[in-house]
């Protein structure tokens, strides 16, 4: 169960709690936010993405879908980098291994 630590959170698409089952503003079933506020004998008031973006015009503010999908695809890379420089240390870690064991058998080799 998720824990809100406030009103709103993103929600994949509307289910049958939230009012309408749709966004409450266009009756759209795409992405958007679940708000947490409940709309009695309807359900959890749900807003999609075009609304919310819409909302945002109207107070002057700007969405930038190149810019969201910039972060998203920075966050994806981040993460691949990480797993990168995991595998990284690992390898590293097995050629000094190798190293060793090259530098072993050679100080047999030059006993015998």
């Amino acid at each position: 169960m998720t824990v809100r630590r406030h009103a709103l959170f993103a929600a994949g698409v509307p289910t049958y709690t939230n009012a309408k089952s749709s966004c409450y503003v266009y009756g759209t079933t795409s992405e958007g936010i679940d708000t947490g506020v409940f709309i009695e004998g309807e359900g959890v008031l749900f807003l999609g993405r075009t609304a919310v973006i819409e909302m945002a015009e109207v107070l002057g503010l700007s969405f930038n879908e190149e810019g969201a999908q910039l972060e998203l695809d920075n966050a994806h890379l981040t993460h691949q980098v990480e797993l990168l420089e995991a595998r990284i240390a690992e390898l590293e870690s097995d050629l000094v291994a190798f190293g060793r064991a090259i530098a072993s058998a050679a100080r047999i080799e030059a006993e015998a």
